[in-house]
């Protein structure tokens, strides 16, 4: 913890009960480290983000939620600066990727539909009490971030956590510089779905060309051979056109 406060964090997420997924709010009662979790973290001048990780299959009810909330707060010992809301312990895409090697290879239809997550729906009254934040792990290309995204703004959320899992190829451990142009371009692209009510914080100067610098990543980490291929790739855009496949 004393490291992490010196190299500059403000704070760090913390995943209640390991990232175990609950069933409901006497489940977060049963993570006994977040208050000492959460003091030590005030104490090294950060802030404590508790992540909670809610069952799938389950359909989450505004009372739920706010029982939940309400446990969190209880375990830490006062309101942590904000409360991320994760569905399902495993991302829906490589639950899909292990469900069709047991059963597979399945149609794009049956695919949609089985990386179709429910999110549930914050009350107004909670995310005005505390931010409420939602968790990204869709994989960058064809609008499934921005889509993602939107899902949650929809659902009431007041920002999102986007994750490693977003990043094409990054069990690869790609380099860092395609890492940075990824969230550079990424960030920036997403921005334009924010309102008043839903806001990306970037100290990131994001005066660029997104298509082209999506475009330009793309072609890179191809180039490299992070991703298994090899060639240069093809250009998936046509900009006289107007042609952009965002995140």
């Amino acid at each position: 913890m004393v490291n992490v406060a010196e190299a500059g964090a403000a704070g760090y997420l913390y995943s209640t009960l390991n990232g175990e997924e609950i069933a409901s709010a006497e489940d977060v009662k049963k993570d006994d480290a977040v208050k000492t979790r959460f003091e030590s973290a005030l104490a090294n001048g950060m802030q404590l983000i508790p992540e909670v990780v809610l069952k799938p299959d389950m359909v989450w009810s505004e009372d739920d939620l706010v029982a939940i909330v309400d446990a969190v707060i209880e375990q830490c010992g006062a309101e942590p600066a904000a409360i991320v809301f994760t569905v399902g312990a495993i991302a829906a895409e490589d639950k899909e990727d292990a469900d069709e090697e047991e059963e597979g290879e399945s149609s794009s239809e049956e695919k949609a539909a089985k990386v179709e997550i429910q999110l549930p729906q914050v009350p107004k009254a909670l995310s005005k009490r505390i931010p409420i934040l939602g968790s990204v792990r869709a994989r960058a290309g064809g609008g499934r971030m921005g889509n993602a995204v939107g899902s949650h703004k929809e659902s009431g959320f007041k920002g999102c956590v986007l994750r490693c899992d977003c990043l094409p190829g990054y069990r690869m451990n790609p380099d860092l510089d395609f890492v940075g142009g990824f969230w550079g371009a990424a960030i920036g692209d997403l921005k334009s779905l924010k309102s008043k009510n839903f806001n990306f914080r970037s100290t990131i100067a994001l005066d660029r060309d997104i298509p082209m610098e999506w475009y330009k990543y793309q072609k890179d980490i191809m180039e490299s051979g992070a991703l298994g291929g090899s060639g240069t790739g093809v250009d998936p855009t046509d900009a006289a056109n107007g042609d952009y496949q965002g995140f």
